[in-house]
């Protein structure tokens, strides 16, 4: 068999479940050869001794080494302090039913149900599970992560993508086991500030590498990340002069009260938007002149529309990317006026624009809309999510528009409303010229300008 030509071989293995590819490893030495490029192409990583041994172990061999083209590290780790056994046995006895309701109301699911233990197997469960949180300390303090990454990532001469994930639905990967698996305990905690301590070890370790990084993705990057002066961020991110595509998912909180928004309260978002201040994220984005896709998502923003950034803290006006194809921006405010002109500079290459949850300040999404239109000319648009504004026809009227997300839509993804509005965006169903938003009454709203506005007008009454 080892007489097959080699194109055959990897059309065979390409066509492979994982698993299945490890058998096809062990059928010959070109076989092995070849089932490790698909085996070992993207490789998993905890905060974990074994899967940091692991991964060195890779390295050390060339065969291996040279097949690895992402790196992932994952973020979740064990939850400590671990708590009392009285706890650890509750969660998974509950653990325990939720599974096999699931089991038996969705008997297709491929859901594995935990073995219902006696007490002596729960507590030699949980003495172990305390022990793996303990280890999982010391690594913490010992860094042994930034030791075994800055040691393996140099020897990973082909690597072209690294990720960092904390498990977030829209980014969570797909990874069958876990060094956790025999602890009967999902890693479910964060080092916080949360992927700030992973995306560090991997730039630290990436400025010891030739690999050319195309991609990096981080999913969920507490905004902390990004509070440091200028001149460390240029020297963390001066590894990626080559990257292509860039997505950030940068995460914030807020204060509350028993579920209850503290507008007295100094939050998460007013120190985000602080921090975005010192312009780091700006100048990281300026530094990387060959992207190609930018993708920059803020997690929250308040009910009174305070928003994490504003659009002149992520972008320069008058910076421009000779290759940008895509733009997607989630969380952020800006007057239309500032964006129009960033689009307007890209006009020649963008073909692809996503705007989620964005709020337009005292700019309409009807005149937006318009702009974008006549200024682009897009093959893909997605407009979505919650759109603020407020009408520029001398009626000063707040504009509030919800196009559901695809992916979260019970709608099967159809929006009438957010399909009508992408179409008009890509210039597709004829000569219509009419906005949709027109079409549509905007969702009544009252924001703390129209309280304002009619306390003055009360006060002038009175």
């Amino acid at each position: 068999m080892d007489r097959l030509p080699l194109e055959l071989l990897h059309f065979i293995c390409s066509s492979l479940d994982l698993k299945d590819v490890y058998t096809f490893r062990l059928l010959g030495k070109m076989f092995s050869e070849v089932g490790a490029y698909y085996s070992h192409r993207e490789i998993f990583v905890y905060l974990h001794q074994d899967d940091l041994d692991h991964l060195l172990d890779i390295s050390k061999k060339y065969s291996l080494a040279r097949c690895v083209k992402s790196l992932a590290y994952m973020a979740n780790t064990l939850k400590f302090p671990t708590g009392s056994f009285h706890k650890y046995k509750d969660d998974y006895k509950g653990m325990v039913t939720i599974e096999t309701f699931i089991q038996n109301e969705y008997p297709e699911s491929s859901m594995r149900i935990r073995p219902d233990l006696t007490q002596t197997q729960l507590g030699a469960a949980y003495s172990k599970y305390k022990m793996e949180v303990e280890n999982c300390a010391v690594a913490l303090r010992r860094r042994i992560d930034f030791i075994a990454l800055r040691e393996a990532i140099p020897r990973l001469t082909q690597l072209e993508k690294v990720v960092m994930s904390s498990g977030f639905a829209p980014y969570q990967l797909e990874r069958k086991k876990t060094p956790f698996d025999n602890l009967f305990r999902e890693p479910g905690g964060n080092i916080q500030p949360e992927g700030c301590h992973q995306l560090e070890a991997f730039l630290e370790a990436l400025a010891f590498s030739p690999a050319k990084i195309r991609v990096l993705r981080a999913a969920s990057l507490n905004w902390r990340f990004f509070d440091r002066d200028l001149e460390t961020a240029r020297r963390l991110f001066s590894p990626l002069s080559n990257l292509t595509r860039i997505k950030l998912y940068i995460d914030t909180w807020l204060n509350e009260t028993n579920g209850i928004e503290q507008p007295d309260d100094i939050t998460e978002i007013d120190k985000c938007r602080a921090a975005m201040d010192n312009g780091v994220l700006r100048t990281v984005l300026q530094s990387l002149d060959q992207l190609e896709v930018i993708e920059i998502q803020f997690t929250w923003h308040s009910d009174n529309l305070h928003f994490c950034a504003a659009l002149d803290q992520v972008f320069s006006p008058t910076h421009k990317w000779s290759r940008l194809k895509a733009l997607n921006l989630e969380g952020i405010e800006f007057e239309r006026s500032k964006l129009t002109p960033i689009l307007e500079l890209h006009k020649d290459t963008l073909r692809n624009l996503c705007l989620r949850d964005i709020n337009l300040v005292d700019t309409s999404w009807i005149q937006f809309l318009s702009d974008v239109r006549n200024t682009l000319d897009l093959d893909k648009c997605c407009i979505c999510g919650w759109l603020y504004g407020r009408r520029e026809d001398g009626t000063e009227c707040d504009e509030l528009w919800n196009l559901s997300i695809p992916e979260f839509d019970s709608t099967d993804g159809e929006n009438p409303l957010r399909n009508a509005v992408n179409d008009y965006c890509c210039r597709r169903g004829g000569s219509d010229d009419q906005c949709p938003l027109l079409r549509y009454l905007s969702v009544t709203h009252y924001s703390d300008r129209e309280t304002d506005s009619d306390d003055a007008s009360s006060s002038d009454d009175t």
